[in-house]
């Protein structure tokens, strides 16, 4: 008997070790795969990896990947603005700024070439305001969206449709545009104010240094500095500012830094609504009375501003030359960031009679209005590029806060 016990006891410490092998090769197997992976929030990958990845809100049409319809994580934050992906194939990976830059005509030739978006985009402002050259082509141009494009990632129905009015490229017989309600149409009037929304091709291989690609958190590409103790001048067009008590973009930089309000001139809590005054005159206008009375001109600079009349009298051109000077001011036609907010706001251009002057619509717009009518007021500012920057990370969310 004691033979016997003996006996299945070795045969159970026989299937317990065998069960023991399998126990711990099981958990080896499983700690294995677990070293193995790499969570996708810490893993460093491209904007082109980060494309091929994504499985919800994408088309294929031909040879290209779009990002197709409403609430879809193709938003990035790159040189001072946010950007939506619109597609990638070959030649790279196409974005569009979520909003329009500012609001202009088109001009007298249909061509885009000739046409004073592509003066505006690649000479004469937005090229200016792109500091950061991580990712981009050596050849980049600035553009516009084509209608197919628009089309291929829903239209109307699209992420692309913001609301408003803004130009597409043309196809040289006529001048494209889309609506508020998202719908393309075509016109023959150069001199049709409207929102531009510049796109650029961006390589395959830049890396992502953050974010998801929700609105809320963009992807992060190019340089993203902590500026903290450093100066205004490091900051890039586009950065958000806190200053005088209010919130402001970044519009230009040269010797100095030039600020447009995200936003209008507000008292405590309301917006500030006026008219412009007896004359088109913004020397002698309510605005400025009441810019003077909102923002201290303490360690504000002078700057030109523009004050050529703008229309029929000087054939809608906006290559203009006429200036004043000021401390506190409002944005001119062309201004980076004049564009649709959520009031119609004056700009310093005179129309073409003294009783009017030039605005822009909250629909992207730009229009006369009569100097008796009330409007908000977006001010501009040029400040010292040695102001220090004491805290923030220049985003909305988080602004620069400078002394």
């Amino acid at each position: 008997m004691k033979a016997t016990f003996f006996k299945y006891f070795k045969i159970f410490n026989y299937i317990l070790a065998f069960c023991l092998i399998l126990f711990f090769s099981y958990k080896a197997f499983v700690w294995y795969k677990l070293a193995s992976q790499v969570k996708p929030k810490d893993e460093k990958i491209n904007l082109g990896q980060y494309i091929e990845r994504q499985k919800i809100g994408i088309k294929e049409v031909k040879n290209s990947k779009y990002f197709y319809g409403k609430d879809i994580n193709n938003y990035l934050w790159y040189n001072g603005r946010l950007w939506q992906i619109v597609k990638a194939n070959n030649n790279g990976i196409l974005i569009i700024t979520e909003e329009s830059q500012t609001s202009i005509n088109w001009g007298e030739k249909k061509d885009f070439i000739n046409s004073n978006i592509y003066q505006w985009l690649n000479y004469d402002v937005f090229y200016r305001t792109i500091n950061d050259l991580t990712g981009l082509r050596s050849n980049y141009r600035f553009e516009l969206l084509s209608e197919s494009d628009y089309n291929n990632t829903g239209a109307e129905n699209g992420f692309i449709n913001d609301g408003k009015f803004f130009y597409l490229m043309n196809n040289k017989e006529n001048l494209k545009y889309v609506t508020p309600n998202g719908i393309v149409k075509n016109t023959n009037d150069g001199n049709l104010g409207l929102g531009i929304r510049p796109t650029i091709n961006l390589r395959k291989d830049i890396m992502i240094n953050g974010g998801d690609g929700s609105k809320a958190n963009p992807l992060i590409i190019g340089r993203r500095d902590n500026l903290i103790d450093k100066k205004i001048n490091y900051a890039q067009v586009g950065d958000y500012v806190n200053y005088k008590g209010y919130l402001w973009r970044i519009n230009f930089k040269d010797n100095n830094i030039k600020l447009i309000t995200d936003g209008f001139l507000h008292n405590k809590e309301n917006i500030i609504i006026t008219n412009y005054g007896d004359s088109n005159n913004f020397k002698k206008s309510n605005v400025l009375a009441l810019l003077k009375n909102n923002i201290n001109e303490e360690n504000l600079l002078t700057w030109n501003y523009y004050i050529d009349q703008y229309g029929i009298s000087n054939n809608y051109s906006i290559n203009f030359k006429n200036i004043e000077k000021t401390k506190l001011g409002i944005p001119s036609i062309g201004d980076l960031f004049a564009s649709g907010e959520d009031q119609d706001y004056f700009l310093t251009n005179p129309g073409d009679t003294d009783d009017v002057i030039m605005v822009i619509q909250k629909n992207n717009i730009l229009f006369t209005d009569d100097i008796n009518n009330s409007l908000a007021i977006k001010a501009t500012i040029k400040i010292p590029n040695d102001l220090i920057i004491k805290s923030g990370m220049g985003t909305l969310n988080e602004p620069y806060v400078i002394n």
